[in-house]
């Protein structure tokens, strides 16, 4: 039978409960009943919460209930000491080897300590690929266990990559990453098993807030054409028909392999791809383009937002904005031409 520091027991030999002060060894523990303080074999412990039943039931046996006096159910509600937000929860679950104790596994759990719920997506991976994922509904005040992760791949800095939204209003979007690295896991654990804690916890996010709208417009608009241009330049026909209103301009979808491409190299396609269907959609008359750059780390869109700022400056197209769509969430810019 297990016990753990602070178990309330039953000593079997004294007829007696008490409480472990501490463990000795595998076979001995402290404990103290009364104002007595002596060490017990194990063997002559148990577990006292049978004994607390069996008595409730002699006590309740006889009695009359009558049904006014039946109390209704009253609904659980979970307490914590965590701040408002949404938290990741990470058990430690140890091993004994010895007289010591080793982390064999991490128990990862989604706390939400708002009133929100929250529809979510969550990818565990490491350079392996991914380990784990899953979507489904986190309610407001409530815990979600996820998966366990054995402790030596928890300790080679895996990647958690998550998103949330929130049920009430779909516009309420929150995406990211968390990397732990192993010295602050380290860090982690020590201060639990200083401060006698099951868990340490990591806030993921406090609240979700709606990002401002991104939108440009004139007044007016002045689409004058060269003089130097004749028609017969161009097929205008063919060119209407390469024409599109969704140009995506993720890198995979502009090139098959980017494995050997630079940052600065993956950007330049992407902008002259731009450029070309952006020329592609004023010159074959289109009102409007949507441009989906993705969110990330925003330099693309940075710069797809300077050009079309000049260009607007120079008249040649009429607004651009980036709101939230729920097709693309602010992964995407429209542009009125």
């Amino acid at each position: 039978m297990k016990f753990s520091v602070g178990d309330p027991v039953y000593v079997i030999s004294a007829k007696e409960e008490g409480v472990i002060l501490e463990i000795i060894d595998k076979e001995t523990a402290k404990i103290r009943v009364g104002t007595a303080v002596f060490h017990a074999f194990f063997e002559d412990l148990e577990h006292p919460y049978l004994r607390w039943f069996l008595k409730e039931q002699q006590q309740q046996k006889g009695k009359k209930v009558f049904i006014e006096n039946i109390q209704t159910d009253k609904l659980y509600q979970r307490q914590s000491t965590l701040s408002p937000g949404v938290y990741l929860i990470c058990f430690p679950q140890y091993q004994l080897e010895g007289m010591e104790e080793r982390v064999e596994k991490i128990k990862l759990l989604l706390y939400n300590e708002t009133n929100h719920t929250y529809t979510f997506s969550y990818k565990a991976k490491n350079k392996a690929g991914i380990l784990f994922e899953l979507e489904n509904t986190l309610f407001a005040h409530s815990e979600f266990y996820i998966h366990d992760l054995s402790f030596e791949i928890f300790a080679n800095s895996p990647v958690f990559a998550y998103k949330f939204t929130n049920d009430a209003d779909p516009r309420l979007v929150y995406e990211s990453e968390l990397v732990l690295k192993p010295k602050k896991i380290y860090a982690h654990l020590e201060a639990i098993k200083y401060e006698n804690r099951p868990f340490f916890s990591i806030l993921l996010f406090e609240k979700i807030e709606a990002k401002p709208a991104e939108i440009v417009r004139i007044d007016t608009l002045h689409l004058t054409k060269p003089s130097h241009e004749k028609a017969h330049h161009f097929d205008f026909r063919a060119l209407a028909q390469k024409s599109r209103y969704e140009i995506d301009l993720h890198i995979e979808k502009l090139v098959e392999n980017s494995s050997h491409l630079s940052s600065s190299d993956k950007l330049q396609i992407q902008l002259r791809e731009f450029e070309q269907s952006l020329d592609l959609a004023m010159i074959t008359h289109q009102r409007s383009v949507i441009f989906i750059h993705g969110v990330g780390k925003g330099v693309l869109k940075a710069e797809i937002h300077k050009i079309l700022s000049s260009k607007i400056q120079r008249n040649k197209i009429h607004a651009f904005t980036n709101n939230y769509d729920t097709r693309y969430g602010y992964g995407a810019t429209e542009v009125f031409l």
